[in-house]
């Protein structure tokens, strides 16, 4: 044999050598894997406050409600009692420069002594009760009381009994509504079974009123008050 035949024969022993060498190595290799474990038991999960999760946390009504405002662009305060309730307003007709605002007193407006708490701290402004002369389309700010919270929308249901305290929530360009936190509840449907009509009509306000019909550009407040803000007293309210 030629030592070029020699040298082949022996390239294809090494050659096949090799192989059976890695494959029984191989094969070790993956018993060793397959048996390591056997007969133990495994480790226990680790408790942790932060569990991994697909379902995200669900909002409780208050904070799937106040998320829904923040949509609409309606602006809310969540207020302790009727003192802080009276400052804050005062402080945002001050800080607006309103000169005049209209007030649909009854209601947790009475509860509260809202009306007089507004003229003790906005001695320069005019803030006048519904039917005491001054009119809706001259004040600077409406404020009226709610009738109800609907959480899944976001809606503030406010009554619309008569003309005169209908154009309060209408007219003002800023329309302040003051609801108690108790009157928040889930649904629509929900309210509707607790409130039966009884010939009383409402409006469903969901924000400052707004159209995109003229060249697609949305312009706010164009039937309606161009700015909502909603002041929630907290329940408890009554003795702080």
């Amino acid at each position: 044999m030629s030592d070029g035949g020699r040298r082949g024969s022996r390239e294809a022993s090494f050659s096949v050598a090799m192989h059976n060498r890695t494959r029984s190595a191989r094969a070790a290799i993956r018993g060793r894997l397959d048996t390591a474990y056997e007969g133990q038991r495994p480790d226990p999960p680790e408790e942790s406050y932060l569990r991994p999760t697909d379902q995200p946390v669900p909002l409780s009504d208050l904070e799937r409600f106040l998320e829904r405002l923040r949509e609409h662009q309606v602006g809310y305060h969540l207020v302790a009692g009727a003192e802080e309730l009276a400052e804050l307003m005062a402080n945002q007709i001050y800080a607006k420069r309103g000169r005049k605002a209209l007030l649909d007193n009854r209601g947790v407006m009475l509860q509260c002594r809202l009306l007089g708490g507004l003229r003790q701290r906005l001695l320069d402004v005019i803030v006048e009760a519904v039917g005491a002369g001054l009119a809706a389309d001259q004040a600077d700010f409406g404020i009226t009381p709610c009738e109800g919270l609907i959480a899944e929308t976001g809606t503030i249901v406010l009554a619309a009994d008569d003309r005169p305290t209908l154009q309060v929530s209408l007219l003002p360009g800023r329309h302040f509504v003051v609801a108690r936190e108790a009157q928040l509840v889930v649904d629509l449907a929900t309210w509707m079974a607790t409130h039966p009509g009884n010939g009383r009509h409402h409006i469903l306000l969901s924000g400052p009123s707004r159209t995109a019909d003229i060249e697609k550009q949305v312009v706010i407040g164009v039937h309606g008050p161009w700015k909502v803000s909603l002041f929630i007293l907290r329940d408890g309210w009554e003795q702080r």
